[in-house]
């Protein structure tokens, strides 16, 4: 929106409306302290990419190859702590009350860089919702089939040929599947 701002003719009608906000200025720099989570005060820039930096090291060791109960539990923990903290951020109290007001309608967004602080902040939505949903179903399967180790359980389970739905926070098993 940023070079179309300079002659409003030639401006596009979603960057027009709301107030200007700071997506980040310049570099983002990374400032850390206990446990390696950016200082208060760092900008949302930072905070975006220190979790999309740090979200897949989580998965993988948490989650990866092999699995146990332990270790699942942390990292639900963890994603739990960095999607409230993700919707605390004033990028997503803006754009999430825009969604809620303007539900099922266009809204108009002047924001610089706007489809950079977007892409950065749906994607990183995306990815905590997704590890939340791959951590719970893992610490729910309480058998190894596959690629689905867990050191805890590691024998299949016949009572696992089952299928597994996810309704809000809600987790359920059907009975098990017999193969056709």
């Amino acid at each position: 929106c940023r070079r179309y701002a300079r002659s409003r003719a030639g401006a596009r009608p979603w960057c027009k409306g709301l107030r200007a906000w700071t997506f980040g200025s310049g570099q983002p720099r990374l400032s850390l302290h206990r446990r390696g989570q950016p200082a208060r005060g760092s900008s949302q820039h930072s905070q975006l990419k220190f979790w999309r930096q740090e979200l897949p090291r989580l998965m993988w060791q948490s989650a990866g190859i092999s699995r146990e109960a332990r270790s699942l539990q942390d990292a639900i923990e963890q994603i739990k702590a960095w999607r409230q903290e993700f919707t605390a951020l004033p990028i997503s109290q803006l754009l999430l009350s825009q969604l809620q007001t303007h539900s099922g309608q266009s809204f108009q967004l002047d924001l610089p860089d706007l489809v950079q602080a977007l892409r950065l902040w749906g994607e990183t939505r995306n990815l905590l919702d997704i590890a939340y949903l791959i951590l719970n179903s893992a610490i729910l399967r309480t058998e190894s089939r596959g690629g689905h180790y867990r050191s805890d359980y590691p024998q299949p389970d016949l009572n696992w040929q089952a299928h597994t739905l996810v309704e809000g926070e809600a987790w359920f098993k059907s009975e098990p599947v017999s193969p056709e």
